[in-house]
């Protein structure tokens, strides 16, 4: 049985308390979004920590005996600002990027935050 917590929406000295929650309720499978704009805030400026670890988060859940099934995106939705994606990927009006394409702007992106984030 699955259930979600979306790390960024917990402060991390939260996280034990809410999986061990969601453990209890008979959850084994807790599933997370990642969302890109959180931990590449500004290009090539990578955030993992505090609020932003996920390693931390995927450590306590093993730790409570529960399965991750991680949702990296690129594009989350989720309400939230821009579906995750970072404002840069946008370019300049004058780029007219189009986002969630094949857009070979867009998936330079991609490629070097998966490179990061996988």
């Amino acid at each position: 049985v699955s259930g979600s917590l979306h790390y960024f929406r917990v402060p991390h000295q939260l996280w034990y308390d809410r999986l061990l929650k969601l453990r209890a309720s008979g959850i084994n499978v807790v599933s997370t979004y990642v969302p890109w704009n959180l931990h590449e805030p500004h290009v090539n400026h990578f955030n993992f920590e505090q609020d932003a670890d996920l390693t931390n988060f995927i450590q306590i859940a093993h730790e409570l005996g529960l399965y991750v099934n991680i949702r990296p995106g690129p594009y989350i939705c989720s309400e939230w600002e821009l579906g995750g994606l970072p404002y840069f990927t946008l370019g300049t009006p004058a780029d007219n990027i189009t986002l969630r394409s094949s857009d070979e702007r867009f998936l330079l992106h991609v490629e070097r935050y998966f490179g990061v984030l996988l």
